[in-house]
């Protein structure tokens, strides 16, 4: 019984060695990032004390490297390749604020699955982006519209509201994502609308304030005509 076990395992482990050789190959030549892809963000706090500044930056980079392994690359030696001069500029700038900053690393080129992934750093101050309260986009619509149609212009006015969100300096997510809003609540407010019957502005509202890493919480505001 023990012996049979043992072949048992031992041809498991070979299967698994197979299909993780299998799994590599089909992985070859697969874009892993895009040019300017964000890989890894994070909040440092500046000054001009440059130790401690190189010290977060590194770790920053570390951690980058880390997600980049956890996807599936075991090549050796270093992963996230940034030029020293960018690293020392990098420094240089933070050491000039006293605010928090946001760093984000970027892809700096399209990079292939086991490559090495050059990077860019993009340092921006932590400011407040939207007061809560601040209307970020508004549509009008006409009355008469059937309910779908309504909840295709709520989608339309999200979708206006992220880009503004962007422009502004609202960080995307891992996921790329902002936030969302519930569909249930677009299909209640189409309905609320349709009922209505009459035309009216539809706004997004900032739920609260809203900083560079926040989630995009917005809630709408009907003024009925």
């Amino acid at each position: 019984e023990l012996k049979k076990g043992q072949v048992e395992k031992a041809s498991l482990e070979k299967a698994k060695a197979k299909l993780t050789k299998e799994i590599e190959i089909s992985r070859q030549g697969k874009v892993l990032f895009n040019v300017g892809e964000t890989l890894m963000t994070s909040i440092i706090k500046a000054g001009p004390e440059k130790k401690k500044l190189t010290s977060g930056l590194q770790q920053l980079l570390s951690a980058a490297d880390a997600y980049v392994r956890s996807l599936g690359v075991k090549k050796s030696g270093h992963l996230i390749l940034l030029a020293p001069e960018e690293f020392a500029s990098a420094v240089a700038t933070l050491q000039k604020s006293t605010l928090e900053n946001i760093v984000i690393v970027t892809a700096a080129e399209n990079t292939l699955f086991g490559e090495p992934v050059p990077v860019h750093l993009k340092i921006s101050e932590s400011r407040l982006i939207y007061p809560a309260g601040t209307v970020i986009s508004e549509i009008s619509l006409p009355r008469s519209q059937s309910q779908p149609a309504i909840e295709t212009e709520i989608k339309k006015l999200l979708y206006t509201t992220h880009q503004s969100a962007k422009t502004a300096g609202i960080v995307p997510g891992p996921s790329g994502s902002l936030g969302s809003v519930p569909y249930a609540e677009i299909i209640s407010l189409a309905k609320k609308i349709k009922t209505y019957g009459k035309a009216v502005t539809i706004k997004t509202v900032a739920k609260k304030d809203i900083y560079p890493l926040d989630q995009l919480a917005v809630e709408f505001k009907v003024l009925y005509q």
